[in-house]
């Protein structure tokens, strides 16, 4: 599957709650509805890129602090985009990347977003977020609920001291 459509969006904003994520088949796992306390976005960053392109990439990792999995099905970020989960990997000496349906994260686990890895896509934009500037990155969970952070934009990743962002 791997699109988003904005009438999907647009139904599961009006369902915001919260939910969660693992790398990883989770379909035999049970998934439980959570609230936002259990799950957090940290270590979030967009890349700056020239303001001719329309497409950039979103890095963070996922703490899940609960007692149960969650699983990530899709993210969105405003101004409006589109937003894949993608993941990178080394096909034929070649780097590829391929679109992601789901992310599972245990309980008491975390997933990382990274250059080279799993991360956000974000495509279509009308106009490139300089760095300093916000975007509002928001993870959806199976439950159709929302997990939300203004994440800034950088040209590199940020220090660790830097980069902690709260969701809310």
């Amino acid at each position: 599957m791997g699109k988003f459509y904005n009438t999907k969006w647009l139904s599961l904003l009006a369902l915001a709650t919260l939910s969660g994520v693992a790398l990883g088949d989770a379909s035999s796992k049970q998934v439980d509805k959570l609230p936002a306390a259990s799950a957090s976005i940290e270590h979030a960053w967009v890349r700056a890129m020239p303001p001719s392109q329309a497409n950039t990439a979103a890095y963070l990792t996922l703490e899940n602090t609960g007692q149960s999995s969650l699983r990530v099905v899709g993210a969105h970020a405003h101004p409006q985009a589109t937003v894949e989960i993608h993941s990178s990997n080394m096909v034929d000496g070649m780097m590829t990347m391929q679109a992601v349906d789901v992310v599972d994260v245990a309980a008491g686990e975390s997933v990382e977003f990274s250059p080279g890895g799993m991360h956000l896509m974000i495509m279509g934009l009308e106009k490139m977020p300089a760095p300093g500037e916000q975007v509002k990155l928001c993870l959806e969970f199976e439950s159709a609920s929302l997990l939300c952070a203004d994440v800034t934009v950088r040209k590199a990743a940020p220090s660790a001291d830097a980069s902690h962002q709260h969701h809310h």
